[in-house]
């Protein structure tokens, strides 16, 4: 992504509960940063199919994709996410400490009763942004 801003929210992974107990989303962290700094992890729950997507300012921009409920998003950590309840768009705030940032996915730690997992998403990171807002 090509951007004049060194931050960007990257919402296109989802998240869905599909065992019998209840999840605690315990952390999330960046795979592999490389001047890239993870601001703030949401989850905000979606209806339909639809994700926040990329978007170069925070909050995106008005008028979420149908099924999006910008409005009951919260901080992913300490979030429980009950068996069958809607799927969960996790969504990063990321910032650029570099022309170049990159990071490879997200690593999202949980848990139930008696045991912990640990996710890492597809999703690749990767930020190129002006050199005039990296400047020190």
């Amino acid at each position: 992504m090509d951007a004049k801003s060194p931050s960007a929210v990257i919402g296109i992974d989802a998240l869905q509960n599909t065992s019998n107990e209840t999840v605690t989303i315990d952390s999330v962290i960046l795979a592999y940063p490389k001047q890239l700094k993870l601001t703030s992890v949401l989850l905000v729950p979606i209806a339909q199919h639809n994700l926040i997507g990329v978007a170069l300012t925070y909050p995106p921009p008005q008028g979420p994709e149908p099924g999006v409920m910008w409005d009951q998003r919260r901080p992913a950590p300490g979030t429980t996410i009950a068996p069958g309840s809607l799927t969960e768009n996790l969504v990063a705030m990321v910032t650029a400490e570099a022309t170049t940032a990159q990071a490879a996915g997200l690593i999202v730690s949980y848990h139930n009763t008696g045991h912990r997992y640990i996710l890492h998403t597809a999703t690749r990171i990767r930020l190129q942004v002006s050199p005039s807002v990296c400047a020190p």
